[in-house]
């Protein structure tokens, strides 16, 4: 259950991370995108599975400063993937997996509902 959710995140995560031009960052942010999940209860997993809904909180939960260290400051990367990644978390957009399945993100929630699409 776990590394389902776990996939359907990532997936999301990594595309939109390529789609704004930061795949070569996939590698140093995907670990603190994980380090999250890791503190998951069953109750929580349970729940995402059943509503078909991952809650992936706010940027501030993530403590993202420390990866973003690793990116060099005088490049102007860092401003830019820091910018990306509060808009990830906190922008209400729609999303497709590679398995058809739509993605969105609650404005209030900062959840992640997935519903299979009919065609």
């Amino acid at each position: 259950m776990e590394s389902e959710l776990r996939q359907t995140v990532s997936s999301v995560f990594e595309r939109e991370l390529k789609d704004a031009g930061f795949e070569r960052y996939i590698h140093w942010l995907l670990p603190g995108l994980f380090a999250r999940f890791r503190h998951r209860s069953p109750t929580e997993l349970e729940t995402a599975v059943l509503l078909e809904e991952v809650e992936v909180g706010t940027y501030e939960e993530y403590g993202w400063e420390d990866t973003l260290e690793a990116i060099d400051l005088r490049s102007g990367e860092r401003a830019k993937v820091e910018s990306w990644l509060k808009e990830f978390f906190a922008v209400g957009l729609p999303h497709r997996s590679p398995e058809d399945v739509m993605l969105t993100r609650s404005r209030s929630t900062s959840r992640y509902r997935s519903t299979r699409r009919t065609s």
